[in-house]
């Protein structure tokens, strides 16, 4: 935990406060003549890093091997099948305060708490790096977390922490990174479609995550009252209904889902356009249908 009586400043102009403010910090490999770079970003759910208080956040890190001029090992070993490298992430929230000086506008970051983020979707066995090779993890933070913050502007910090590691294998990396995520700002969900928005959230958070569906089909619900325009709630609520063993529902949810897609006529981006998704859940509800028919035969 972060001790509340220890400030870090830095001053920087408001005005040229990118959006995305990413420290790189480089950090040697013990015995070997390398070493390692830590980036961290929070992914957005809208434009500009903007999420609403009480939504759940998911965050990315990549640990890169530098590459250098002097003579490397082939392989980096930065976690092993029983400790995998992610287990020594750890994040730390800090609030963005703006001071006035006579210098002119600054900003300080204030410790907030230690972040509880959970790691997700992770590939748990032995990493290794060459010079020059990434890799990468996730994490999410629960909505429980973000409804108790103010609105405002914040950074996640991450460490790279594994100096307490037992094992004696001279090869693992043993040291400490750093490094400062994305700018985020949390904002007050203030009409019901911003309100619409965290409820879905949360019952995705709950559906993916947790396990939770009977939670996350009330959230979903209250979300289909508050904004009954809100068709990407339909798709959550299919989901959670499926899990859960009621295809019935799940089927009706995904029909409103894709014909909310249909009739919204989206243009194709390609990359995770939302068209090839309505497309999949489609092909998904006739499979569903030709089950419940031989299911009823």
């Amino acid at each position: 935990m972060l001790k509340t009586g220890r400030i870090r400043r830095f001053a920087v102009l408001l005005l040229i406060v990118p959006a995305v403010l990413a420290v790189h910090q480089a950090c040697a490999l013990g015995a070997e003549e390398a070493s390692l770079e830590l980036t961290v970003r929070v992914i957005d759910r809208r434009e500009r890093g903007h999420h609403y208080r009480g939504e759940p956040l998911s965050v990315r890190v990549t640990l890169g091997r530098l590459r250098s001029g002097t003579p490397q090992p082939d392989t980096s070993r930065l976690g092993t099948e029983k400790d995998p490298w992610f287990n020594h992430v750890a994040f730390y929230l800090y609030r963005i305060e703006e001071r006035t000086t006579p210098d002119g506008t600054q900003a300080e970051l204030v410790p907030v708490k230690q972040v509880p983020a959970k790691a997700r979707y992770n590939r748990p066995g032995e990493q290794r790096l060459q010079a020059g090779q990434r890799i990468s993890a996730s994490w999410v933070v629960d909505h429980i977390f973000t409804s108790d913050l103010p609105a405002g502007r914040y950074c996640i910090e991450a460490t790279f922490d594994t100096t307490a590691r037992k094992e004696s294998d001279p090869k693992l990396f043993r040291g400490k990174c750093q490094g400062k995520s994305a700018t985020i700002v949390i904002n007050e969900p203030k009409d019901n479609m911003a309100r619409a928005d965290v409820l879905r959230a949360q019952g995705d958070y709950l559906t993916y995550h947790e396990g939770h569906y009977d939670e996350a089909i009330k959230l979903y619900l209250k979300a289909l009252k508050l904004a009954p325009g809100k068709g990407r709630v339909h798709c959550g609520l299919g989901r959670a209904y499926e899990l859960k063993g009621d295809p019935d529902n799940a089927i009706n949810e995904y029909r409103a889902y894709v014909q909310w897609v249909r009739s919204s006529k989206f243009p194709r981006t390609g990359e995770d356009d939302i068209n090839d998704h309505a497309d999949i859940i489609e092909r998904q509800v006739k499979a569903m249908e030709e089950r419940r028919t031989k299911a009823k035969k």
